[in-house]
């Protein structure tokens, strides 16, 4: 085990980096959902502030489902189809308070790479099913 661990440790920086981004992806991935929960008892759909906080907090979460998703690990679509669904709810019920703001527009953003991603990763489920 010592002979793992060691060449663990020589390995190059790039490797690291992508390792430590993985590790990265399932916290956020991990976190989110705990987050975003908390924040739906705050008065995001009213409120500036705690929507800025709702939306920064949304953004975290569906860009690491996304991200997850393109390093193809396992249970990355049911992932996008939670990103979509929460994004698709989010954004229903701030469009009349919020609709016109930046990070609005960034969620909405947001939500056409997630249902792009769900399109690529349905279409490449089936084509692996058709095999």
């Amino acid at each position: 085990w010592l002979a793992k661990a060691c060449s663990t440790l020589m390995l190059s920086r790039h490797t690291v980096l992508v390792t430590g981004l993985a590790y990265h992806i399932d916290s956020l991935a991990a976190v989110g959902p705990v987050q975003v929960r908390a924040l739906q008892s705050s008065p995001y759909k009213s409120n500036p502030t705690a929507f800025a906080v709702m939306a920064a907090a949304s953004l975290r979460l569906c860009r690491a489902y996304l991200a997850s998703s393109a390093a193809g690990r396992q249970g990355g679509l049911r992932e996008l189809s939670a990103a979509r669904m929460h994004l698709r709810g989010l954004l229903k019920q701030c469009e009349e308070a919020f609709g016109d703001k930046q990070l609005y527009k960034e969620l909405h953003k947001l939500l056409g790479d997630v249902l792009q991603a769900e399109d690529a990763a349905l279409a490449a489920k089936r084509a692996a099913a058709a095999e």
